[in-house]
């Protein structure tokens, strides 16, 4: 264990014949100060341990409340480094970050295993996580392992959680706290959302697995760590510090070259189609497809990126969609327009909807309003869920309106909520004049609220209901296509509005069991309300009726404007 973990005498020989300062740290606590000072940066080691240590009380608060709301009992953690002989992280920082994250340390497993386990953690040191679970498979592990997982009795199997150990527990690196951050959320939430978006490098271990040939698990091993070597690590740590301090650029280790932040291209607010390697916003103008490598993550703010000739670069945008018959009231004028966000799904529901939210401002004899279309997309696919439409097309939707854009990375599950509610409060900010360095402008510095939320939805009671109840009670609601009848008011609309802009409506989804196999229905195919009709005509006396306007699922639509791939 010397020779791998510890001070080499031929290490401390060599370096002391070339007159090389060596500097030895405890391997008990991660001393970040003293490191900057043996570098000669005393003040970057000072702000870094300041950094750290505020990192570190944030994590341990959130743990402690974690604890609080489970009525004071912490999970008990079997921290393991090495497996056989079995070695257990009971001291030194291994101990700390487990009790840190709100958790107990299982001491032993000795005797009649008395000592109860709720969570396993194996963090082997010098071993990948791959080649971790190899070991697990090919049965190189003490019996304490068989008798763990043959437990009998009111006890539950702890589930099993194995992790590069190497990269993330045993080095007293900034990691350490990566791994604590983790370590929170599998102890007191491993269900949530935050494990399921988060890149951090673990795999829960399936106890029916059989044996794998060794070739296998070392390929399975390196695509697993393929994103997560420690190259990218340390990409990933000058990126982050980086963002920390604002910085546009940082430099690529490898090559030298000058790369930009996360921070700076969310600051610009556009994506510029260059498949940038930090891109936010999920690579959404890159039209080639086999260079869109990024997913979106968190929540973005797309501003477009050119306006049609004769439009003023300070204009609402929408002009498409403004009834021409009516002159905006307000030109020039941004104080006075309202800041309305439009849950914009890519079909002709929400394209309906913002068309006759327009048609109301004009009527009422309103300045042009402030539109923002709001979309959700799921990080998994990055594309609108249930619609099946990317958000590169979402984005050029956008483009064609000539309106901002917001995208919020979250599916369907219990973060629905928390993640577009967070979204719709930070768009007024957005919403900001910024200067050409990316900086909000310091005039007019008071953001606009917003003044409305407009919704798409037809006739389904439960739904608005649900949206009345979750969103009702910080945002003015409004629905404009409410109950409006199809053949009289929607579906004419519909078709003017494509006439006016050139737009197309075709088939996004389909759920041809519902529609029927007497006709094709396929993705792609041009929607046609008439042929929908047709088919409930000849449908048997008693059968479902498809709604004309997909409002029940029966399928969804996408919009295409001109030049639109």
């Amino acid at each position: 264990m010397g020779r791998v973990c510890g001070r080499q005498e031929g290490t401390t020989i060599a370096l002391q014949r070339v007159a090389m300062t060596m500097v030895a740290l405890l391997p008990q606590q991660l001393n970040v100060a003293p490191l900057g000072e043996a570098l000669g940066v005393p003040e970057d080691g000072d702000a870094m341990a300041q950094e750290h240590e505020e990192k570190l009380q944030k994590l341990m608060e959130e743990a402690e409340t974690f604890v609080q709301i489970k009525g004071g009992k912490k999970p008990r953690v079997l921290m393991v480094e090495w497996l056989d002989p079995l070695f257990l992280g009971t001291k030194g920082w291994m101990r700390e970050i487990v009790e840190a994250a709100g958790g107990q340390v299982v001491e032993t497993l000795d005797g009649e295993m008395n000592e109860e386990v709720d969570v396993v953690i194996l963090a082997l040191c010098g071993l990948s996580l791959g080649k971790t679970e190899q070991e697990l498979l090919e049965g190189h592990v003490g019996p304490w392992w068989q008798a763990l997982l043959d437990r009998t009795g009111d006890a539950p199997v702890p589930p099993v959680y194995i992790v590069d150990g190497t990269s993330m527990f045993t080095r007293p690196t900034r990691r350490l706290l990566v791994a604590l951050e983790w370590l929170v959320h599998v102890l007191h939430e491993p269900d949530s959302s935050w494990l399921e978006r988060s890149e951090f490098p673990y795999k829960i271990f399936d106890r029916t697995a059989t044996m794998i040939p060794a070739d296998q698990a070392a390929s399975e091993d390196k695509a697993r760590g393929e994103m997560k070597s420690p190259e990218m690590l340390e990409i990933e740590e000058l990126h982050r510090l980086a963002c920390e301090n604002k910085q546009a650029m940082y430099t690529d280790p490898a090559t030298g070259y000058s790369v930009m932040t996360t921070y700076i291209l969310k600051e610009r607010q556009v994506c510029c189609g260059n498949g940038c390697r930090h891109c936010p916003y999920g690579h959404a103008n890159v039209k080639d497809p086999s260079r869109r490598k990024n997913k979106l993550a968190g929540d973005v703010f797309l501003k477009p990126r050119r306006r049609s000739k004769g439009i003023a670069k300070d204009a609402p945008g929408g002009q498409l969609l403004w009834p021409e018959r009516v002159k905006d009231t307000s030109a020039g004028s941004g104080d006075s327009r309202n800041l309305v966000v439009v849950f914009w799904s890519g079909g002709k529901d929400s394209f309906l909807a913002l068309s006759f939210l327009y048609e109301a401002y004009a009527a009422e004899h309103k300045p042009m309003p402030k539109v923002v279309l709001l979309t959700t997309i799921d990080p998994d696919t990055n594309v609108v869920p249930i619609q099946n439409i990317s958000a590169q097309t979402i984005a050029a939707q956008a483009e064609a309106l000539e309106l901002p854009l917001c995208l919020v990375a979250v599916g369907l599950g219990d973060a629905y909520t928390s993640a577009v509610r967070s979204a719709l409060h930070k768009i007024p900010g957005q919403m900001r004049p910024r200067k050409k360095n990316g900086k909000t402008s310091e005039e007019n510095e008071a953001a606009s609220s917003v003044a409305a939320v407009v919704f798409g939805d037809l006739h389904l009671e439960d739904i608005r209901a649900w949206r009345e109840q979750t969103f009702g009670h910080d945002f003015q609601l409004r629905f404009p296509v409410w109950q409006k009848d199809y053949q009289s008011e929607l579906l004419p609309s519909l078709k003017e509005l494509c006439a006016k802009t050139g737009a197309t409506i075709s088939f996004s989804n389909v759920d041809t069991e519902r529609l029927g196999s007497d006709t094709e229905w396929r993705v792609g195919q041009e929607y046609d309300w008439k042929q929908i009709k047709q088919r409930n005509e000849a449908a048997a006396a008693g059968a479902a009726q498809v709604d004309l306007m997909g409002e029940c699922g029966e399928f969804h639509t996408c919009v295409k404007f001109p030049g639109m791939i």
